[in-house]
């Protein structure tokens, strides 16, 4: 910063099976030899055969009770697999491809188990999350704030579900403590403040923030921060508010729109951000307004603001080449479709070509960058 729970799927049976049926013919040639002459053998592998048969048994009731059983399905398989011999160099070989497979089943179920995630959760207005958690249910009514995730590295999926406040809440819908997390999937709705994120690196995607004060506050702790595939519209004042000093973020597919003031601001400090593909439109004052923070903006589009579409300026000098505008989109703003402003030393972010604007209010379209 410069400046003061799953379950094994039909496809995956499916995929393993042939290997399992193949290993049963090879049983059957194998059978078929120790039957000229070898009962000793032969009842040494129907002894086998019964075994195989209560270990795959075992096997799918641990796999039904979930991750933890299925991980101990391998040990007494491999235990098995060493007691039955039989004999035969052959038919150990093909033993082993067999426990094999059903050993691979247990680890691919455990695996699939853990990755699943929690199961749904009910949770309340207020409600402190320190753990990965899927929203089993909508949250509504909130005479204060919503959810708040305290614990670093938590995964919170919505599910879809939406977090509402009641009328004339000050509160925030949902706060952001925890470092690196992730929050996705559902809408915010009704509050002061839509979503606070304070702690390092967190994400938001996939969320819609609409009809709070403002949508999105980024803390300046809030470095690496991502906002991705959200929709941010009809807030009453901002749509995004970066408090400066929040660096190295990535804002990427957005649709801002609709907000009573501008879409986005990103005042002094807000360095090392990349805007991208994101829709600036509709919004009362600016689409997106940089000042003195070094930004790549690429291929946005900023349509019907108040003010101009996407206004860029940096004051301190030397830091204009560490910009870049390219490709952008503005028209029928109210004033430049593209505003980029030199300072007193003469400089001006860099002009990295493609941006285009018409029917804008200034019947200049854009300053201080070409326009097509």
């Amino acid at each position: 910063m410069r400046r003061a729970g799953y379950e094994l799927t039909a496809e995956l049976e499916g995929s393993l099976g042939p290997a399992v049926h193949d290993s049963d013919e090879l049983l059957g040639t194998e059978r078929g030899e120790l039957l000229d002459g070898e009962p000793g053998r032969l009842a040494c592998l129907r002894d086998a055969d019964d075994r195989v048969a209560s270990r795959a048994s075992a096997g799918e009731a641990l796999l039904a009770r979930g991750p933890g059983a299925a991980c101990f399905f391998v040990v007494p398989v491999l235990v098995s697999l060493v007691k039955i011999t039989c004999g035969r160099g052959r038919l150990m070989v093909q033993r082993v491809a067999r426990f094999l497979v059903l050993s691979a089943l247990g680890v691919i179920a455990a695996a699939l188990f853990s990755a699943g995630g929690s199961a749904d959760t009910v949770l309340s207005c207020g409600d402190v999350v320190q753990a990965d958690t899927v929203l089993a249910n909508d949250i509504t009514g909130c005479a204060g704030a919503g959810l708040i995730v305290s614990a670093d590295g938590v995964k919170l999926d919505l599910g879809g579900h939406r977090i509402s406040g009641a009328a004339s809440n000050a509160a925030t819908g949902l706060t952001v403590l925890g470092a690196g997390v992730v929050v996705s999937n559902g809408s915010i709705d009704g509050f002061g403040l839509g979503a606070f994120l304070k702690g390092s690196q967190p994400t938001l995607m996939h969320v819609e923030v609409s009809r709070n004060g403002t949508g999105i506050d980024l803390h300046p702790n809030s470095d690496g921060f991502r906002l991705l595939s959200n929709s941010v519209s009809h807030n009453r004042n901002l749509g995004v508010l970066n408090e400066g000093g929040a660096s190295g973020g990535f804002v990427a597919a957005n649709k801002v729109v609709g907000n009573g003031r501008s879409g986005l601001v990103a005042p002094t400090g807000a360095d090392g951000v990349r805007y991208e593909n994101n829709r600036f439109s509709d919004n009362g004052e600016y689409g997106l307004r940089i000042s003195d923070a070094t930004s790549k903006v690429i291929g946005n589009v900023a349509n019907g603001n108040g003010a101009s579409g996407i206004f860029v300026y940096e004051g301190f000098q030397g830091f204009s080449d560490s910009y870049l505008i390219a490709d952008n989109s503005a028209d029928r703003n109210g004033n430049f479709g593209i505003e980029v402003s030199k300072n007193i030393y003469g400089e001006s972010p860099t002009d990295g070509g493609g941006n285009t604007a018409k029917h804008n209010g200034n019947p200049l379209e854009c300053l201080n960058i070409v326009c097509g």
